[in-house]
């Protein structure tokens, strides 16, 4: 894994767990492509900041509490491009204030611009709501 990367990631997992949306800005482009099991779309970058803080909110009313990366498969596509799987480790916590973990996986793309990556395409793997909903319903 190339420190470059890991920097990035970090970086990464600290300002989408705060919504800081000034550190998140610097990290994707200003147009980029979501996709996920319902299909891809363009998003622009000003229109994902402002959804950020109703990310978390979102996120804590479910009973996420944490996201952290778990592990980062680099493969670099040339000396441009570098798509990145990364597992993610969520925590959630039930009203019983019991708490279970589970993962999660996305693939980045990104490109490197002056020597600094920025998320051209995000592809999560799964819907985090309905993967909430089936780790419920097998009762924490």
């Amino acid at each position: 894994m190339s420190p470059l990367i890991t920097k990035f990631f970090e970086t990464y997992e600290k300002s989408i767990s705060e919504a800081s949306g000034s550190t998140v800005a610097a990290l994707y482009s200003d147009v980029f492509l979501f996709g996920g099991p319902r299909g891809v779309q363009s998003v622009k970058k000003d229109d994902f900041l402002k959804l950020l803080p109703g990310r978390k909110t979102y996120f804590k009313s479910i009973g996420l509490e944490t996201s952290t990366i778990a592990s980062i498969d680099e493969i670099p596509l040339d000396a441009k491009y570098i798509l990145a799987r990364v597992v993610w480790e969520m925590t959630l916590k039930n009203l019983a204030d019991t708490s279970r973990q589970f993962e999660t996986k996305a693939t980045y793309i990104l490109e490197i611009r002056n020597e600094t990556p920025v998320i051209i395409m995000q592809l999560d793997h799964q819907d985090l709501g309905e993967r909430v909903n089936e780790i419920r319903a097998n009762k924490l």
